[in-house]
């Protein structure tokens, strides 16, 4: 009895982490997009949307910071994908977002890099030891 009570408390206590990272993941994106929903040009007023805006400086000090996150955020992201079972990306792209000066197309980018990598990788590996039922896949 005592160990099916430590294994559920176990799942509970995953299910519990994995909840809060994803409250949290979105509050940080809501947050991000109340930001750019207040300056829109509609709410102002105009009838038509603003100029684009000049294309983007040289990387800022935003980078240097996220360089400085990437392997951190990286072994953390890893290893809660592992455990829990769910993309790093639900870590990784909020951390990212957070640096001042990186934008949104750059941290989306990024995230989109990563996951071609590990794919193509991940791909090779299941193929290579006759993990895939290749005439299926190409189906799906």
């Amino acid at each position: 009895a005592a160990a099916a009570a430590a294994a559920i408390t176990r799942k509970l206590g995953l299910i519990l982490t994995f909840s809060n990272m994803m409250a949290l993941s979105s509050a940080l994106l809501m947050r991000s997009r109340s930001a750019l929903s207040s300056s829109s040009s509609i709410k102002r007023g105009f009838s038509t949307p603003p100029p684009p805006p000049p294309p983007p400086p040289p990387p800022p000090d935003g980078y240097a910071r996220a360089d400085a996150l990437a392997l951190p955020v990286g072994l953390v992201a890893g290893l809660f994908g592992s455990v829990v079972g769910v993309g790093g990306g639900v870590l990784i792209v909020p951390a990212l977002t957070s640096c001042q000066g990186v934008a949104q197309k750059v941290v989306s980018g990024t995230s989109l890099v990563a996951v071609l990598a590990t794919s193509a990788i991940s791909t090779t590996q299941y193929v290579r030891t006759d993990a895939v039922d290749v005439p299926a896949a190409a189906i799906v």
